[in-house]
């Protein structure tokens, strides 16, 4: 069987940075410019953070609130601090481990790292979708989805020891589609981000377009030693 064309190869590559970068910039200005609601309890760790929310009912004070409205990447700090710092089990069951280092998770470093990940997921995601500096980008894509499979899907139940096959989120039933749309998104991104890592931008894109001209610059130049 014949090779794929470098214009489907091209083509193949720019369907890939769409999606990965739609995605990457929804997600990352989701996070910046989005309020979602927080429990009173989430709201007492983030003031820890020195973060403060506004309840979610004018009229109430922030003592009486039944819950607080906040920037959707506030969400990343709790995930972040409630990894290092899990809930203790109920009596008679083994006490959860932390996931997350301590010290990644003291004071206000939770926030600085919802903020990090919340412009860097938008930037990441720009990106990739015009192609530029593929590669790395593409490689923060999948470390991105790395870190959040294991905050949000694995971690919690590696920390309960009740991970299934010892390093999945033991999701029951196991072959509920719903129940595993997350992870599999997680995976799918995850995986696509990392082709790209190996392929680049393709030639439809500012990389492919920049790296074409260095070529032809570069066979000008040979071209001139030769004739030298």
């Amino acid at each position: 069987m014949a090779s794929p064309s470098p214009a489907v190869h091209a083509v193949a590559n720019l369907l890939i940075r769409f999606a990965i970068g739609v995605t990457f910039i929804w997600s990352g200005f989701g996070k910046l410019v989005g309020d979602v609601n927080f429990a009173p309890a989430e709201q007492q760790t983030l003031a820890a953070m020195g973060t403060t929310l506004v309840p979610s009912e004018p009229t109430e004070t922030a003592i009486e609130a039944d819950s607080y409205r906040g920037r959707r990447l506030f969400k990343i700090a709790v995930l972040v601090h409630n990894a290092a710092n899990p809930t203790p089990a109920a009596e008679g069951e083994p006490s959860p481990r932390p996931y997350w280092p301590d010290w990644a998770a003291r004071g206000g470093t939770p926030v600085l790292l919802a903020w990090a990940v919340a412009i860097t997921e938008a930037i990441a995601g720009v990106l990739l979708l015009f192609g530029a500096l593929t590669r790395i980008s593409a490689l923060v894509a999948a470390s991105t989805m790395v870190a959040a499979a294991w905050l949000t899907q694995i971690g919690p139940y590696v920390s309960k020891g009740d991970a299934l096959l010892g390093f999945l989120p033991n999701h029951q039933p196991w072959h509920d589609p719903a129940l595993w749309s997350a992870p599999l998104w997680q995976l799918l991104i995850f995986c696509a981000s990392l082709a790209l890592v190996f392929t680049g931008a393709g030639a439809a894109s500012l990389d492919g377009a920049l790296g074409a001209r260095y070529e032809d610059e570069f066979a000008d130049d040979a071209e001139e030693e030769e004739d030298d």
